[in-house]
Formats: structure tokens, C-alpha cells, sequence
């Protein structure tokens, strides 16, 4: 039993102290009664700073506060497990992302919430949708359409102007797929062994003039 006991403390305290992942304990009440090291490095504070606040010191405003407690509180305390992704406020008042995903524990009088910071991917993302805005308004006027075809999802990214050289909106699927269909049935196999070329000898630019059907069911050529 003795034993039992042991390596359950042990596996406690690998999760407590765990470099990767941000432990916060709350009661029902949302005041902190528990946090771990790597959440009060990633928010700035210290331990003591923390304990016996209420959780409303994470949050950028009270309206955050609030909020939070309608789409994840409210729903842990009915015993049912949680996991968003949220702004969050550093002690120096810059804004982080987390995912956080919350429990109740064991007697139901306390919430277990992991938290994790994601706020470098977030940023990333911003970026490349950033960067997206920025290329789309470059090519308003020019009748050149970008088409992206990444190879490890096979998503595709197309301009605006592209899908409306197709007759498009922003509804137009951005799946490998979706051009597949539209590109003529003469002119596919021709296409798609100049591209495995360009992929096996990693060159940079490929030339192809070739037929893609319009939303309307004609054939418009494009290079």
C-alpha cells in the first residue's frame, strides 16, 4: 500500500511539475489556491503573488472575466470538461494566448485547469493571414491570379483573382482536389507530370498553358 501511495505522489508531482505544461487550481469561486512554475513564468508573477487571488488577474479586462465564466466555468462546474483557446493578460500587461482546458476534481469543490501558451503560433498565423491581406490588395487591378499548392496537406491558396478568373468568390474549396476538377481532362495528365518534375528536381518555376473550367461550364486557357 505503502508503495501504492509513493508512486502516486511521484506521478502527482511529474504533473504538478511539469516544464511544459501550466497547472492552476481554483475553487468554485475562482480564487487560485495552486499554481505551478511554468504557469507563473509564462504570467509573470510569482507564486505568492498569485495565491489567494481571484483567477480575474489572468483576464485583459473584466468583460474577459466574465466571458470566460460563460464559456467555461459555468460549464466545468456542471461536471463537464473544457478546453478553449483564450486571450490572457502578463503581469507587464501584454496580451498571451493560452489553451486552457479545465476539470472538476474529485469532491467537486475545487477546478483543475492545464494551461498551455500558444501565443507563437497565434502570431504566426496573424502573419501569414497578414501577409495573405497584403498580396491580395497588391494584385487588385492586375490580372494576374496566385495559385499555392502546399504539398504536406494539400491545401491550396488562391488569390481572389484567380477564383474570379473562374467565376469565384471566396467559396471556391482551397483543396488540391478542387482544381483537379477543373483542370480539362485533356490537358491533366500534361500538367501534373510537369509538376512531379519540377518536384523531384526541386526547380523553382513551371510553365504550362492549359484549360480550367469556368463556374459558368465554359473553358477558359490560362498559363
Amino acid at each position: 500500500m505503502d508503495n501504492l501511495v509513493k508512486e502516486e505522489v511521484s506521478w502527482l508531482r511529474q504533473l504538478l511539475d511539469n516544464p511544459h505544461i501550466g497547472i492552476l487550481v481554483t475553487n468554485l469561486e475562482r480564487k487560485i489556491l495552486f499554481v505551478n512554475d511554468y504557469l507563473s513564468s509564462k504570467t509573470g508573477y510569482t507564486k505568492d503573488e498569485l495565491i489567494g487571488q481571484e483567477a480575474s488577474i489572468f483576464h485583459t479586462s473584466q468583460e474577459s472575466y466574465e466571458n470566460f465564466f460563460k464559456l467555461a466555468v459555468e460549464q466545468v462546474n456542471k461536471g463537464k470538461p473544457v478546453s478553449i483557446d483564450y486571450q490572457a493578460k502578463h503581469k507587464d500587461g501584454r496580451t498571451i494566448w493560452i489553451t486552457i482546458s479545465g476539470n472538476l476534481l474529485h469532491g467537486e469543490k475545487e477546478v483543475l485547469w492545464s494551461v498551455v501558451d500558444i501565443t507563437d503560433r497565434v502570431e504566426k498565423e496573424k502573419e501569414i493571414s497578414r501577409l495573405k491581406k497584403r498580396m491580395d490588395i497588391a494584385l487588385e487591378g492586375y490580372s494576374a491570379g496566385v495559385w499555392e499548392w502546399n504539398l504536406s496537406d494539400n491545401s491550396v491558396y488562391a488569390s481572389l483573382q484567380w477564383k474570379q478568373m473562374l467565376g469565384y468568390g471566396e467559396e471556391l474549396p482551397s483543396h488540391i482536389d478542387s482544381w483537379k476538377e477543373r483542370v480539362h481532362p485533356e490537358d491533366l495528365e500534361t500538367i501534373m507530370l510537369q509538376i512531379e518534375e519540377v518536384i523531384s528536381k526541386r526547380e523553382a518555376k513551371i510553365h504550362n498553358i492549359h484549360r480550367l473550367k469556368h463556374k459558368s461550364g465554359k473553358w477558359i486557357w490560362v498559363l
